[in-house]
């Protein structure tokens, strides 16, 4: 595959690898945010984070799918590690730019580069495979498989 990992993907897969998550069924949202000295909660409330000072909380909604309490989570976990302030007090402009960012997280931290490797992109049911094996949404694969491709200077169209 010939594809250049941007710095975010790179510093996801480096933190992975040092807490010795090397295969999907290893992320462990836990161990993330303990790494992180992150406060995981689960209740019925919709998912959220929160700061104040050192204290540091991820809320997911626990009455969600796994697959879309695992990206709730990355898209939290993002907010708390790459943005800082309230949106509440943000323009319009700027929380597109840090949902957007959120949003791209996400597929990074779902789908680490380093686990890619893992599958064969040419397997025409590789969208499925990954998503069961990340626990995340078909368009979650597809996207960040999208996001490879436009990259990568390989083409390839097996897969959807």
């Amino acid at each position: 595959m010939d594809y250049k990992p941007f710095e975010t993907e790179l510093a996801i897969s480096n933190y992975y690898k040092s807490i010795g998550i090397l295969e999907p069924y290893q992320i462990d949202l836990q161990a993330i945010s303990d790494g992180f000295g992150i406060n995981l909660t689960y209740t019925t409330k919709k998912t959220f984070a929160f700061e104040s000072g050192r204290f540091r909380m991820i809320n997911v909604d626990a009455s969600l799918p796994e697959h879309l309490r695992r990206e709730h989570y990355f898209h939290e976990l993002c907010h708390i590690l790459r943005h800082y302030g309230s949106q509440l007090f943000l323009a319009s402009a700027f929380i597109q730019l840090q949902e957007y960012d959120a949003v791209r997280f996400t597929r990074y931290a779902a789908i680490p580069y380093h686990m890619i490797k893992l599958f064969d992109l040419h397997d025409p049911f590789v969208i499925s495979k990954m998503a069961q094996a990340f626990c995340v949404s078909e368009q979650v694969v597809s996207d960040r498989l999208d996001g490879i491709m436009r990259n990568s200077n390989e083409r390839w169209y097996c897969y959807g």
